[in-house]
């Protein structure tokens, strides 16, 4: 009788729509603010998950530049001595200026120089432009050979081809008490350069047959 006397209370409309709506409120506060709270949550821990793995390759990526330029810091200076035997522009003055004073240094003289011309790449040359030299030297034979060996010792690459001597008891060339200047030597060498030369592009035919026609 008591437990009966007890649940009065809650069949009382009162209580009973006090219950109902704070279901109805509950159900509100779930569907309306915590479900999209929820979904919050979850793109935000996508987006914290995407950005965690954005920064482990951005970390991989760094890592990998410090080894290379570890690695250019230490070929640096071989990069530098490689321009400067090969470099990336003919530079056929500096070449010229080369020669003349390695000429001063081994006390020869040179009567003629071409360095002027350059060939493109070929399988021969290994992709290089290759730049034939043509020397006349006279001078004493130490004095040759001196030059021959700076040849090889300059700041730009040189590659000898081929050496023709004149001795001296052949040289055209006289001092003025009768004896010769010395020994002729004639070099074909060779210098290389990364640079590509352009090679102009044939004429079209209707260009060719107005000229001809012209």
């Amino acid at each position: 009788m008591n437990r009966n006397l007890n649940l009065e209370w809650a069949k009382r409309p009162a209580v009973f729509g006090t219950i109902l709506a704070t279901i109805v409120i509950a159900l509100v506060w779930w569907f309306a603010w915590m479900t999209p709270q929820a979904s919050k949550l979850s793109s935000i821990n996508t987006q914290q998950s995407q950005a965690q793995g954005q920064v482990a390759v951005l970390q991989s990526e760094i890592a990998q530049l410090r080894s290379e330029s570890s690695l250019l810091s230490k070929e640096l200076p071989y990069l530098k001595f490689f321009e400067s035997q090969i470099p990336s522009l003919p530079l056929q003055g500096q070449l010229t200026a080369q020669l003349y004073q390695l000429s001063l240094k081994t006390k020869t003289f040179i009567s003629a120089l071409s360095d002027s011309t350059v060939s493109p790449p070929s399988s021969v040359s290994g992709g290089y432009s290759t730049m034939p030299i043509t020397i006349e030297l006279t001078g004493t034979h130490n004095e040759v050979i001196s030059f021959l060996q700076g040849l090889y010792s300059m700041q730009r690459l040189v590659t000898i081809q081929s050496v023709s001597l004149t001795p001296p008891s052949q040289q055209p060339n006289l001092n003025t008490n009768g004896t010769a200047t010395g020994f002729g030597a004639s070099i074909v060498a060779t210098a290389y350069t990364t640079y590509v030369p352009i090679t102009p592009a044939a004429p079209t035919t209707a260009t060719a047959d107005s000229n001809s026609s012209s």
